[in-house]
């Protein structure tokens, strides 16, 4: 069985256990503790039962079929002090460049994250930052650059940063946010590709998630966030057209210094930067089960979007 193949394959297993556990959250609330917070409980269930485990399984799979110790297969390998510096400013630096794309999806697309955030408004700091930053970090960047990414470096270089992050978008089940997070998703390989390490991108993956966490929970707590109607429905165009004119600027600023990051990891890693002319992906090596999971995943998220729109 060719990597392409057994990548692909993992992928579609892990969307099936993905959906049963989501689904056996939201409909069987005997899983968790009495009075437990549902928000973190539910979010350790599913990432530990339909991330962790499923990855980890893989993984001595692997081990026993190549030989690679766990650390190996995952890419965990150590980062000096001068790339952690590096992968914090390009995850800053990235930042108004995911905000702009999130600021042009939303023109077309309800922002659906908002009514979620609000429920978590009264969750400890703490709490609130390990279910929406520290969890998402870690399992994420495991299932996405730990194994498709990895799975897809037989691939030419376009389509393995591509696909492994149009799949991270698209994981997102809704469009808003699933635009700006396939340029995450294609962000966070290219730290991976930099560094070939995976803590980079669980790194830049936490830094991003746990900025925008910490500025949400302050403007929760501080009642600015009280009229979700008016952040989850798209205005008129006008005033939101008006309002990415900062964020062009700030991105035009931001932009060279990201690509300065990204180039001196690359150097300092002695990475190869060259775009690799491998074949395409064959359909009987197992590249139509990701076409088939897209597919899936896209009908799925357009038929959440009419739902939302239906909804008064």
């Amino acid at each position: 069985m060719n990597r392409l193949l057994r990548t692909n394959l993992f992928v579609f297993c892990f969307i099936i256990l993905y959906f049963t556990f989501s689904f056996a959250v939201a409909w069987i609330p005997a899983l968790f503790p009495i009075d437990a917070d549902i928000s973190l409980w539910s979010s350790l269930f599913i990432y530990l039962f339909s991330f962790g485990i499923p990855a980890l399984v893989y993984a001595l799979i692997a081990k026993r079929n190549t030989g690679q110790t766990l650390s190996g297969f995952f890419s965990f390998h150590k980062l000096p002090f001068v790339s952690v510096l590096l992968i914090i400013a390009a995850a800053i630096t990235v930042q108004p460049l995911m905000m702009l794309i999130s600021s042009i999806s939303q023109l077309f697309f309800r922002n659906v994250t908002t009514s979620s955030m609000l429920q978590m408004a009264e969750m400890p700091l703490w709490a609130f930052l390990l279910s929406s930053a520290v969890l998402p970090a870690f399992f994420e960047e495991l299932i996405c650059r730990g194994i498709i990414f990895n799975g897809y470096q037989e691939t030419p270089s376009w389509y393995a940063l591509f696909m492994p992050a149009l799949f991270f978008g698209m994981l997102h089940l809704n469009f808003q946010q699933g635009l700006y997070a396939i340029a995450g998703g294609i962000f966070f390989a290219l730290l991976v590709k930099a560094t070939g390490s995976l803590w980079s991108s669980i790194l830049a993956h936490l830094a991003i998630n746990g900025l925008q966490s910490l500025f949400a929970w302050y403007m929760l707590q501080s009642g600015i966030y009280d009229n979700t109607a008016a952040l989850e429905v798209p205005s008129s165009w006008g005033p939101m057209l008006l309002a990415l004119i900062p964020y062009i600027f700030l991105t035009a600023v931001t932009l060279p210094l990201l690509i300065l990051c990204l180039r001196q990891l690359f150097i300092l890693h002695r990475r190869p930067e060259n775009i690799r002319q491998l074949p395409w992906p064959h359909w009987h090596h197992g590249a139509w089960i990701m076409y088939a999971i897209m597919g899936f995943l896209f009908l799925y998220t357009l038929a959440t979007e009419i739902m939302i729109r239906l909804l008064p």
